[in-house]
């Protein structure tokens, strides 16, 4: 016999065991502090929506598409005290892998000026929570509280998460994830039903949809082989016609190879540094060390004009990365290496881009996610952008949002690629794309960086830089290895033995 939901009602504060979820992934939808917000899927590792206010699939397998998977209408005061959405179609859509159960589903109102208030998972009666009916062709049901959910107002950049209700209506949209359980691999499903109670309702009439949650994705599933996967451990790639410079840091006088060195940067080669988990990537590694209280960890720069005789308009470059075990940026983020074109005369230092003085596309790294994030513990890292149209006095942060790839632990080795094309001088159509372990992270296709032709791609720049101007509270080490410039898309390395 189904169970109906006066007699599920009646079984929710019993429950004491949790389900097995169908499949795990650490990239989930998280509802804390740094979590779901109406600007980011993932806040606390910049993770931003596409669309401000959500990304979503509809029952057509389109983005943005405004076919719900189900609706339902809530009249002017309703005198119901729950109501209830199918969900059926969408819970097949994710079981055949059109729709991904992890990222949850997103209930957005259709019609009507109506705004309702639900009760939440945080709600202190367990019987008012959400919670989805699993309902089988044998007759058995199961049921799923959510393990996340929020509610999306564009008035805030805050996350709404740990409120004891979910404002659905007058813009704002719900947000829920829920695990799939086992049961859902084992029977047939007959029906699936999402349960709110109401806890408040204000003005008229509102229909609701349900759709599936679909935040910002990489096109690339596997990683995207380039330059370098035609040499075995890269030892004939510096001899590649598109190549313009490599480096391992082997040579004892690796700095020559570069056009400046700051010395007062902390960085030293190193084949070992067990204490700090490090384990080699290809022979030496460049440590770069944030003293505590000094911001600047390294300046390094590769100068085209004077290593080539010209400036390109378009190049790449790819360097390996690995954050130490010391690494925990807890109070401020900073910077990375990425291209410069400041000409000593703007790009940094809140000297802002007018399109005629300079620019920069330096890395970034932020704070580390919380550990109530689902990626607890990464940093993000993205673009930090002095370009001719920025926001902000001190520059815009740019993250790299797809897959959330720009989330990365420690004590793991990062190929980190990033690719410039230049505006033409004036006209939006700048191009900046980043790739992690060869997968695209990031695409922006409307930059302006100059308005006059002589500004181009001065340097490769090799920043690793603390702030802000907050300096760090402790040591913290991360590495470099395997530096490559190059007229074309070069991609991770070829493991040894592999052909």
């Amino acid at each position: 016999m189904i169970l109906g939901w006066l007699r599920l009602r009646s079984c929710l504060a019993l429950l004491v065991c949790c389900l097995t979820a169908w499949a795990e992934a650490a990239d989930t939808l998280g509802d804390g502090p740094d979590g779901v917000t109406c600007h980011a899927f993932n806040r606390g590792v910049g993770g931003d929506w596409a669309r401000k206010g959500g990304d979503w699939q509809d029952a057509s397998h389109q983005l943005f598409g405004m076919r719900p998977y189900s609706r339902v209408t809530v009249p002017e005061a309703y005198k119901g005290r729950t109501i209830q959405l199918d969900l059926t179609a969408l819970v097949k859509d994710w079981m055949l892998g059109k729709a991904d159960a992890s990222k949850g589903m997103m209930i957005s109102p259709m019609a009507g000026n109506g705004i309702l208030d639900v009760s939440s998972r945080e709600n202190s009666a367990i019987a008012d929570r959400p919670v989805v009916t699993f309902e089988f062709s044998d007759g058995g049901a199961d049921i799923v509280f959510p393990s996340a959910d929020s509610y999306m107002d564009c008035s805030t950049y805050a996350s709404l998460g740990q409120e004891n209700r979910l404002k659905i209506g007058g813009g704002a949209r719900g947000i829920l994830g829920f695990p799939l359980p086992k049961s859902l691999r084992e029977r047939r499903l007959a029906r699936a039903t999402l349960t709110l109670s109401l806890v408040r309702q204000y003005g008229g009439e509102v229909t609701l949809g349900v759709f599936a949650v679909s935040p910002p994705s990489s096109p690339d599933s596997v990683s995207r082989p380039g330059l370098a996967s035609r040499y075995a451990n890269e030892e004939a790639l510096a001899k590649d016609p598109d190549v313009y410079f490599v480096s391992g840091f082997e040579s004892a006088a690796w700095e020559f190879g570069w056009s400046y060195y700051d010395p007062r940067s902390f960085a030293e080669r190193v084949s070992k540094d067990p204490e700090n988990g490090f384990a080699p990537l290809s022979g030496n590694a460049l440590r770069v060390r944030f003293k505590k209280g000094k911001n600047l960890g390294l300046d390094l720069r590769y100068g085209f004009r004077e290593k080539l005789g010209f400036e390109p308009e378009e190049v790449y470059f790819r360097y390996y990365l690995r954050l130490g075990a010391s690494w925990s940026p807890d109070v401020d983020g900073g910077k990375l290496p990425g291209f410069g074109g400041t000409y000593g005369k703007a790009g940094w230092g809140l000297r802002q881009s007018s399109g005629d003085n300079g620019w920069s596309l330096r890395g970034l790294f932020s704070v580390m996610a919380s550990s109530s994030n689902p990626l607890a513990g990464t940093t993000p890292i993205g673009t930090y952008a002095y370009h001719a149209d920025m926001e902000s006095d001190s520059g815009d942060p740019l993250n790299w949002s797809l897959d959330r790839l720009g989330a990365l632990q420690r004590n793991r080795w990062y190929c980190i690629e990033q690719y410039l094309k230049l505006n033409k001088p004036g006209q939006k159509n700048g191009v900046l794309r980043a790739w992690v372990d060869g997968r695209l992270a990031y695409e922006k296709t409307n930059l302006r960086l100059r308005n006059i032709p002589d500004l181009k791609i001065e340097t490769i720049w090799f920043n690793i830089y603390h702030g802000g101007t907050a300096p760090p509270p402790r040591d913290m080490d991360v590495y470099i290895d395997n530096v490559v410039i190059a007229k074309s898309y070069i991609g991770p390395m070829r493991p040894a033995g592999a052909r």
